[in-house]
């Protein structure tokens, strides 16, 4: 989906990138300017590597501006993650969403809307420059656990390996066969079970 236009209104003093592309600021915007509404920019990256995990940083800047113009970026491959960043006045300050893992064909789509605090007439949304490099699976986490019918259900995000101990302190071993996320088994009282995941 399209951007609106661009302006040349963004910062010339980054340190992250150069001043020709923070200067320089495509955007979109929900209400009526310049004869389009509801321009809400998607792009789509191609050609990446399915198995690896990306990072992305965002960077926008649009000067004199005396509003906030939040934007989410978020970008959706195998997994979905965003990021928020106010282009107002912005100097250095970006956006990162990490951990992304595209889709088994290798793509990614990253998509702009206004953020929660987008206080701007028309809800402009400014991108001036974005950085795509490989980086690592976010962390694993465990979810809170579901007991029911005398059995624990547990969730987790992330890739890791589900473990197990009889105390805090080990000795740790691995669930057998290698559970996925919604993993349940019965609760015993014959004494502790503790988990961690091991990424």
């Amino acid at each position: 989906s399209r951007f609106n236009d661009w302006n040349s209104s963004g910062t010339s003093v980054s340190s992250l990138f150069p001043a020709n592309a923070t200067r320089d600021n495509l955007y979109g915007n929900i209400e009526l300017w310049q004869s389009l509404t509801e321009v809400l920019p998607v792009m789509k990256l191609t050609g990446l590597d399915p198995a690896m995990f990306y990072k992305f940083t965002f960077h926008a800047s649009r000067g004199g501006a005396a509003d906030n113009r939040e934007v989410a970026y978020t970008v959706g491959g195998a997994n979905t993650n965003s990021a928020i960043l106010d282009a107002a006045n912005n100097i250095d300050q970006v956006a990162v969403v990490e951990g992304i893992q595209p889709s088994t064909t290798g793509e990614v789509i990253i998509s702009m809307a206004p953020g929660p605090g987008n206080n701007n007439a028309y809800h402009f949304l400014h991108l001036s420059a974005f950085k795509v490099e490989k980086g690592a699976p976010p962390a694993p986490r465990f979810l809170a656990p579901v007991i029911s019918n005398g059995k624990i259900e547990l969730n987790w995000t992330g890739q890791g390996k589900l473990e197990w101990s009889p105390t805090l302190n080990g000795p740790w071993a691995p669930v057998l066969p290698e559970p996925a996320s919604g993993y349940m088994e019965d609760i015993s009282t014959s004494g502790n079970r503790f988990y961690r995941l091991e990424q």
